[in-house]
């Protein structure tokens, strides 16, 4: 039987924590599907931060605190900082696959 052999460009990225590894990225950044992945994650990011960044900006502006001398939209805060966090973990298990974001920050 005749085989035929296709030789990839797979590279290989260990993810570590506090000196553990705790998976690994393998990708061919010469495959065009994994090339536009990441074009276009790269606009969706430019996107997002057009996005995130004004409402950033308008939780900042807000210096009042509360008796405990934090934020009184701190709740606010936080939940954008979610948001932001969540989108990128999607993301990055889009291009990479789904766990990449688990084994490279935990359940931070």
């Amino acid at each position: 039987m005749e085989s035929l052999d296709l030789k990839t460009n797979s590279k290989k990225i260990e993810l570590k924590r506090d000196g553990v590894v705790t998976g690994v990225i393998s990708f061919d950044p010469s495959d065009v599907v994994f090339a536009e992945k990441f074009y276009n994650l790269i606009a969706e990011f430019q996107a997002k931060s057009k996005e995130y960044e004004p409402r950033a900006s308008k939780l900042e502006s807000n210096t009042e605190k509360d008796k405990n001398n934090l934020p009184v939209n701190f709740g606010e805060r936080l939940a954008l900082l979610r948001e932001v966090c969540e989108y990128i973990r999607n993301r990055i298990d889009h291009l990479f696959g789904i766990g990449t974001s688990q084994a490279a920050f935990g359940d931070v």
